[in-house]
């Protein structure tokens, strides 16, 4: 997958800087996705948009998973002492930090997270 991004975005001329947090966002989302959003193990299906303007790029994930709003997760507390942190949410900080945009919404029994970088 993230060849392909990548491929898609330097044919775009896009910066490192966008490549990089395209690789990021990319590895963030599908491996929480795998992760958390299939515990039974059972086969599931995600499908993965990618779309280049001059405005910059576009990802859409949308999976067949567990319900899952990333956008209104909470913050992790960077102030607190390492062994006192939740473990989790430091992918959607970074998420957060390198989207221009982020949405999410529940559309027919699946998960669709939209970011643009």
């Amino acid at each position: 997958m993230n060849e392909l991004a990548t491929e898609l975005l330097l044919r775009r001329g896009a910066g490192e800087e966008q490549v990089y947090a395209t690789q990021l966002a990319l590895e963030e989302i599908l491996s929480n996705v795998i992760r958390h959003g299939y515990p039974d193990g059972a086969r599931h299906q995600i499908e993965l948009t990618l779309r280049a303007d001059d405005a910059g790029l576009e990802l859409e994930v949308a999976d067949d998973g567990i319900e899952f709003d990333p956008t209104s997760a909470p913050a992790p507390d960077l102030d607190l002492p390492l062994a006192q942190r939740r473990v989790g949410g430091l992918g959607i900080t970074l998420l957060r930090a390198y989207a221009s945009e982020l949405t999410y919404e529940r559309v027919g029994g699946r998960n669709v997270l939209r970011l643009r970088i």
